[in-house]
C-alpha cells in the first residue's frame, strides 16, 4: 500500500530523504529513486514531461506492488503570495495546451488551497492570480490512469513572487521552503493513508482484481468493497467473474451490474 512522492529537484528532495529515512533503489533506474516501507519518492528534473516520464517509469518498474497514491511536492511562484506561503493545489491548468485538471480533495485541506499553471518556462511576470510551476500539468495525467483521483494531489511552497524573482532563489532556499512545511506534508500523506485503508483489498476477495481491471475513485472503491462482501454473504457460490461482468467498460458499469444482481437475489426466509 504505496504512495509514490514525485519532485523535480534534488534540493526539493532532500528534507523527504531525511524525513522519511528514505534508502536509495539499488541498480542504476533511469531517475533517482528512493523508498522505504510506504513511501516511493522520484526525482524527474524540471519540465512537465520529465514530471510525467518519471511517474510512468515508477508505476512501470514497481507494476506488481500496490500503488495507491501519488503526491507532487516542490516550490512554485505567484504574484502576491508571500515567500514561503503552503499551497494544496485545487486545480491544474497546462499553459500550453489549456487542458484542466482538478485534484478531488476529500479531507480538510492543512493549509490554503489554490489552482496551479503549468508552463513551459520559468515565470518572471505572474499575469494571473494562481501558482506558477513546471511539473503539475505533466504529473497529474500520468497519476490519475493509476491511481484513484482522490489519492492525487500536488502540494507547492512558494518560492518566488513579484518582488523576489524565481533568479534568485537558491538550492538552499527550496530546501528550506520544503523542510520548513513537513508537518503539513506528512499530514497530506497521513490523510492519504487513512483513505487506502478505507479501500484496501483485504479481506475483501476479488477486490484486487476489480481495482487493476477498472479505474475506480476511492468512494466508488468503498462501494465496490461493499458490494463484494455482500455477494461472499448472499451468493458465494456463483461465479463472480462472469463474462458479462468482463464485458463492462466503466466503473460505474460494474457497480450496476453487481448491485442489480445482488438486489436479483430471493432472501430465503
Amino acid at each position: 500500500m504505496t504512495i509514490c512522492i514525485e519532485v523535480a529537484l534534488k534540493a526539493e528532495a532532500t528534507p523527504l530523504i531525511e524525513a522519511f529515512k528514505l534508502k536509495p533503489l539499488a541498480g542504476n533506474p533511469l531517475f533517482p529513486i528512493y523508498e522505504n516501507e510506504d513511501l516511493k519518492l522520484i526525482i524527474s528534473g524540471v519540465g512537465k514531461i520529465k514530471a510525467g516520464a518519471a511517474c510512468s517509469y515508477l508505476a512501470g518498474i514497481h507494476r506488481d506492488e500496490d500503488i495507491y497514491g501519488w503526491l507532487n511536492v516542490g516550490v512554485g511562484g505567484h504574484r502576491s503570495f508571500p515567500i514561503g506561503t503552503p499551497v494544496l493545489i485545487n486545480q491544474v491548468i497546462d499553459g500550453a495546451r489549456k487542458t484542466k485538471h482538478y485534484p478531488s480533495i476529500v479531507f480538510d485541506p492543512p493549509c490554503r488551497t489554490e489552482g496551479c499553471i503549468t508552463v513551459e518556462n520559468p515565470e518572471h511576470t505572474y499575469p494571473l492570480q494562481a501558482v506558477y510551476d513546471m511539473e503539475a500539468a505533466g504529473f497529474y495525467p500520468i497519476a490519475s490512469k493509476i491511481s484513484p483521483l482522490e489519492m492525487i494531489h500536488i502540494f507547492k511552497v512558494i518560492s518566488d513572487n513579484a518582488s523576489h524573482p524565481a533568479t534568485e532563489v537558491t538550492k538552499k532556499d527550496v530546501q528550506a521552503h520544503i523542510s520548513n512545511h513537513l508537518d503539513i506534508i506528512r499530514t497530506i500523506l497521513g490523510e492519504m493513508h487513512a483513505m487506502i485503508e478505507e479501500i484496501a483489498p483485504e479481506k475483501t476477495p476479488f477486490l484486487e482484481e476489480f481495482i487493476k481491471r477498472w479505474h475506480f475513485t476511492t468512494c466508488e472503491t468503498l462501494q465496490l468493497k461493499k458490494l463484494l462482501q455482500r455477494w461472499q454473504l448472499l451468493c458465494p457460490d456463483q461465479i463472480l467473474l462472469s463474462h458479462t461482468l468482463l464485458e463492462k467498460r466503466s466503473a460505474q458499469e460494474v457497480l450496476a451490474h453487481l448491485k442489480n444482481h445482488i438486489e436479483s437475489i430471493p432472501l430465503e426466509l
